[in-house]
């Protein structure tokens, strides 16, 4: 079975988790102790091909933008502004806050707008 590709953002991932907590190598990951919860033995795990994170001790698992949703108390979208200044952005994402996708009834209604009537 082929090796999963993850992005090349390894070295960014373990950037951004650093500014926050003092982590150490320990394996193929990087581990702390959990800021989440009162913890005295490192129980908190960052995997740098992944950018997730998991707590052993507490169970507090996700990825980068929600660590640092809970750590510093934000919104995604700061999350995002935050990690892009390390090459780290989301897959499909939109700042809008706006599917890619368009529906139909999001068509009919632009085109009744620009005929100037209104979308039945």
């Amino acid at each position: 079975m082929p090796k999963k590709e993850f992005p090349a953002y390894s070295d960014s991932f373990l950037t951004v988790y650093s500014l926050y907590l003092p982590l150490e190598p320990a394996g193929a990951e990087y581990r702390t102790n959990c800021p989440f919860h009162n913890d005295h033995n490192p129980s908190f795990f960052v995997n740098p091909e992944t950018g997730l994170f998991h707590c052993f001790g507490c169970g507090e698992s996700g990825n980068v933008w929600q660590f640092l949703q809970k750590y510093l108390d934000i919104d995604f979208k700061e999350a995002v502004r935050l990690t892009s200044r390390y090459g780290i952005i989301p897959d499909n994402y939109n700042p809008n806050g706006h599917s890619e996708k368009v529906t139909k009834k999001e068509i009919v209604d632009i085109i009744a707008k620009v005929e100037g009537k209104e979308a039945a």
